[in-house]
């Protein structure tokens, strides 16, 4: 089954197309973007084509490719006990191909920050930006970044911040 979903803000239109429910429902605890459906014209455009596959199914060429650890400057390889990943980046269209297999859910955001996170921070700092999840608090002049991993309490904080007098000024965008 192919999983196929758009993430649009005004900076940045994701696409991601997966044969895995796994990999589609971690990319959707991650980002915070708009609907599909928005009109908002992106100025930077991304296509992760991202598979879960069994090391068995690969052709001889993937295998090889599994095995290495590091294929150049626009392909990386990470290996995490059984689990494998590896991903590659072509900056001039703005299309990343990975592949994944045998992870668990011990080892579910490290190959996530391999195959998604990392390639997205590479193409958006060739560009200049700088992406950052966190929530921003501000009591007066004073301002709390708050930055972390997902799942790390940063809403949480931030939401008990904003109860003791803090303005939740944004959360993750």
């Amino acid at each position: 089954m192919q999983h196929r979903k758009t993430y649009i803000n005004q900076y940045l239109r994701i696409r991601v197309f997966t044969n895995s429910a796994r990999i589609s429902k971690l990319i959707d605890n991650v980002l915070d973007l708009d609907s599909p459906h928005s009109k908002t014209s992106s100025k930077i455009k991304v296509d992760f084509y991202l598979d879960e596959t069994d090391i068995k199914t690969l052709d001889d060429d993937k295998k090889f490719l599994y095995q290495r650890r590091f294929d150049g400057g626009n392909s990386l390889i990470l290996s995490i006990g059984k689990a494998m990943a590896r991903v590659s980046i072509n900056h001039k269209t703005g299309v990343v191909n990975g592949f994944v297999y045998s992870y668990r859910k011990s080892c579910e955001e490290r190959l996530l920050d391999c195959i998604f996170m990392g390639p997205l921070r590479g193409i958006l700092a060739r560009q200049d930006l700088c992406p950052v999840h966190a929530a921003l608090v501000c009591k007066g002049m004073n301002c709390i970044l708050i930055s972390g991993t997902h799942s790390s309490g940063k809403s949480t904080l931030a939401l008990t911040l904003a109860l003791n007098g803090f303005s939740l000024l944004t959360d993750d965008k």
